[in-house]
């Protein structure tokens, strides 16, 4: 035995990890491993790759893994049932045609859901049906075939597009329409052909093309005759929407429902103008998957056309949008401003106003009269109505009610917050909160 020294060479110490894993077995191969091998392979020997890449491309590769793999699991198949048979297989081209085929085929699966419809389509032959759609997408009226010389043929194509609602709607027969005031909302109707005859705020108008008419949310409306060849563009504006981008506008805020003219002539230039960006969203509305029905367009339309409606039509504020900018506003006034807005539920006197900005009770509400068009109370009022509107059409009516969001902005008697809620938006709050 050769004695130990520096010339000796040792065997390598094994790891502990190799010791208890003891000896290495050679892998253990799959019966389809030598068949997959096999397929797609031209002259190389059995049992061995072959260096070269198929002529048939990256496809028939994943097609012929495919193969392989269908090899191992799927030899009780349909598809390749008879190759297995007889010990051979799909050629690399059928299979990467067939894998094509399937990460390519678009069509819906059995009993997957349809994509939702933007715009919605309705059509009826009675009374109760026309009265259905048009109340359930627009408002619950009133309506009353008017002659019976020809057959009633309703016919209705809408979208909503967030606080705005487009749509083309057409009877077929001489109807009467009865809205009562519609509370919640402003409604522009645009004939493109026929007319329409109304009543509204005791007055009546006759309204055919190059003309509109408005119908407003706190005056009732009856349309004592809408004529059977009538087509009618008809646009629905949310009321507190439409009153915010006036209050945003002028830069203060809109006490009171906006009271439009009944009447809008389209045939001026900049009627003509504001119809131009009325058809831009209308003339869509036989293509349910219109790029302008987006919600990252149709947004930017919709403010458009609200914009363009109040700087178009005769209202009780037009005055104010045509005269120019106001001089700017005073310091002090923007501070008292700026502390309604960061603290509306603090029970804010005129007196308490004036020690905070360092003025006069009597200049602190000649400024706002000058500035702003109100008092500082009615300013403070209309801001707490504003977060108790928002807070109302966010709440959970199974969890909140009136009485905790009126508190909560500082309105103490409830009787006097629903009176004013009313005015404002043309519903009681509890309504807004149970809809909503």
């Amino acid at each position: 035995m050769p004695a130990a020294g520096r010339g000796v060479r040792r065997p390598p110490r094994r790891s502990s990890r190799a010791r208890c894993r003891g000896p290495t077995r050679p892998p253990r191969r799959s019966p389809g491993s030598e068949r997959s091998r096999a397929v797609g392979r031209s002259s190389a020997p059995a049992g061995r790759y072959s260096s070269r890449t198929p002529r048939w491309g990256l496809a028939s590769s994943i097609g012929v893994i495919g193969a392989a793999a269908l090899g191992r699991f799927g030899q009780q198949s349909r598809a390749f049932g008879s190759a297995a048979q007889v010990g051979g297989w799909p050629g690399p081209r059928r299979v990467a045609w067939v894998w094509r085929r399937k990460m390519h085929d678009k069509s819906p699966a059995a009993g997957a859901p349809e994509p939702t419809r933007r715009v919605l389509a309705f059509h009826a032959r009675t009374l109760d049906e026309a009265r259905a759609a048009v109340g359930r997408n627009y408002y619950p009226h009133r309506l009353v075939q008017l002659t019976t010389d020809s057959d009633l043929d309703m016919s209705l194509r809408t979208v909503q597009l967030g606080p705005v609602s487009v749509g083309r709607l057409s009877y077929g027969a001489d109807v009467s329409i009865d809205l009562g005031e519609l509370e919640s909302a402003y409604h522009v109707s645009i004939p493109m052909s026929g007319g329409i005859e109304s009543e509204a705020g005791g007055e009546s108008d006759v309204v055919t093309r190059g003309r509109a008419s408005i119908y407003l949310p706190h005056r009732s409306t009856r349309i004592t005759r809408w004529s059977a060849d009538c087509v009618v563009y008809g646009i629905k504006f949310d009321r507190a929407y439409l009153e915010s981008e006036l209050r945003a506008l002028l830069g203060r805020p809109v006490g009171k429902p906006v009271t439009f003219d009944p009447v809008l002539d389209l045939s001026s230039k900049s009627g003509a103008s504001w119809l131009a960006l009325v058809r831009t969203l209308a003339t869509e509305l036989d293509d349910d998957s219109s790029l302008l029905y987006n919600e990252l367009v149709s947004s930017r339309l919709v403010d458009a056309v609200t914009t363009g409606l109040l700087l178009t039509a005769a209202h009780d504020s037009r005055e104010l949008l045509d005269s120019p900018a106001h001089a700017a506003r005073p310091r002090t006034i923007s501070r008292a401003i700026d502390a309604i807005h960061a603290h509306p539920e603090e029970p804010w006197t005129v007196s308490g106003l004036a020690m905070l900005v360092g003025v006069s009770v009597r200049t602190l509400q000649d400024g706002f009269q000058r500035y702003v068009g109100v008092s500082p109370l009615a300013y403070l009022r209309d801001v707490r109505l504003e977060r108790a509107h928002e807070d109302l059409i966010q709440a959970d009516p199974s969890d909140v009610a009136v009485t905790d969001v009126a508190y909560r902005w500082g309105f103490q008697h409830l009787g006097r917050f629903a009176l004013e809620y009313r005015k404002r938006y043309g519903q009681p709050p509890s309504k807004t909160l149970t809809t909503t």
